[in-house]
């Protein structure tokens, strides 16, 4: 796929969903396909060295960012081509110096240079200006994917931080509905939900994320919150409690474990009068 992106870069996105319904012929004729490639390499190593060289190279360093190797951010991704500008450097030097002994003529692969630089700078322009915002980016990354449930969760935040909260809710559903068992994207729509005033659906994410991730100091964070924004200091007390014990770097939960100690007291103080 890196290789059919790289002559023909349509249809991008920011993130690439991993896909469960790869079929098996598909994986084959992938497989195959490199052994045969790498095989021809090897073989006519001598009389084409550059192809070795520019073969192995794209390899060995898109290796990290292919989909196969899962570390970092690629580690929910089928894959990430903005990681691609090094390990192009090999296929570069294969039609670099292909190209030449392909034509015959160098001024037929210079002209082919041009063309090829002249289209990969409309092509640019053209994908520019999807990068103008998280909302315009994220957009597009849904739009060219499908179940792209972390570009929904990544659109919904975008459009939260513009004051567009319909719209983040209908974001984070769908993006609920790919992966239901994330704790990241339910502790994102109750955050959200707090923000909103709906109280009673923001605990309901946090509980889910609490009993999807229990180590998520976040979710016991937030619950925290809600529980506190409901007079409900006593309840709250024991979730900021344990976010520090999970999370000590949290230091807002300090001030919100103090909040909640300052008005149980106060309620105490009350309705001992």
């Amino acid at each position: 796929m890196y290789v059919i992106k790289m002559f023909y870069p349509v249809r991008l996105s920011v993130i690439y969903p991993i896909s469960a319904n790869i079929a098996l012929w598909q994986v084959i004729a992938g497989a195959s396909a490199i052994a045969i490639v790498s095989a021809a390499a090897v073989w006519n190593m001598k009389r084409y060295p550059y192809v070795f060289t520019g073969w192995f190279w794209f390899l060995v360093v898109i290796a990290p960012s292919s989909g196969v190797v899962k570390f970092g951010a690629i580690m929910f991704q089928s894959m990430a081509d903005r990681y691609t500008y090094i390990p192009y450097i090999g296929l570069f030097i294969m039609a670099a110096m292909g190209a030449p002994q392909l034509l015959k003529n160098r001024g037929k692969a210079a002209a082919l240079g041009v063309l090829a630089t002249l289209l990969c700078v409309g092509l640019s322009m053209k994908q520019l200006p999807y990068w103008k915002d998280s909302v315009t980016l994220f957009t597009r990354a849904v739009v060219v994917t499908r179940d792209n449930g972390l570009a929904y969760n990544n659109l919904a935040c975008a459009l939260t931080k513009k004051g567009r909260d319909i719209e983040a809710i209908a974001a984070f559903n769908k993006a609920l509905s790919i992966y239901p068992n994330s704790s990241v994207i339910h502790v994102n729509a109750a955050n959200l939900m707090l923000w909103t005033n709906k109280k009673d659906d923001a605990i309901r994410h946090f509980e889910t994320a609490i009993a999807l991730d229990p180590g998520n100091g976040s979710a016991y964070v937030g619950k925290g919150v809600a529980l506190l924004m409901q007079n409900k200091p006593a309840e709250a007390i024991p979730y900021f409690d344990k976010a520090l014990v999970l999370e000590p770097n949290l230091t807002a939960v300090v001030s919100y474990l103090n909040a909640a100690k300052a008005q149980q007291a106060a309620d105490a103080s009350s309705g001992t009068r």
